[in-house]
């Protein structure tokens, strides 16, 4: 990110901060997931809500930080690569879904072309 950036010193240490302050909330939030999850405990349409709203602040603080950080100019390329990050991310697990669609059916036409 410092390369593709081009981060001065100061704007590396700032960065590199709210970067380690967002793991641990998100290792955090991790956490209690899992143990929700090992307690077998469904979750409601108003808990998942709840926990969507969660990240949406924390998505819009960051930015908020980064903001503050970043030139206008730095602030475009960043968002343009958190854009390509998650249109990557979405490819992952798109393709991970086709797998697991196959494995369960067998038979699955997902993500191949039909033929007429």
């Amino acid at each position: 990110m410092t390369l593709e950036l081009d981060l001065n010193a100061k704007q590396q240490e700032q960065v590199k901060q709210i970067i380690a302050e967002q793991m641990v909330k998100r290792e955090a939030m991790r956490t209690e997931q899992m143990a929700k999850k090992e307690e077998d405990k469904k979750r409601t349409a108003d808990q998942i809500f709840v926990i969507k709203n969660k990240i949406l602040d924390e998505q819009i603080a960051m930015k908020n930080k980064m903001k503050t950080i970043l030139s206008p100019e730095q602030l475009d390329k960043w968002n343009a690569l958190k854009e390509v990050n998650k249109a990557k991310m979405k490819e992952g697990s798109e393709k991970k879904e086709g797998q697991k669609c196959c494995k369960e059916k067998k038979e699955c036409n997902k993500g191949k072309e039909e033929k007429e």
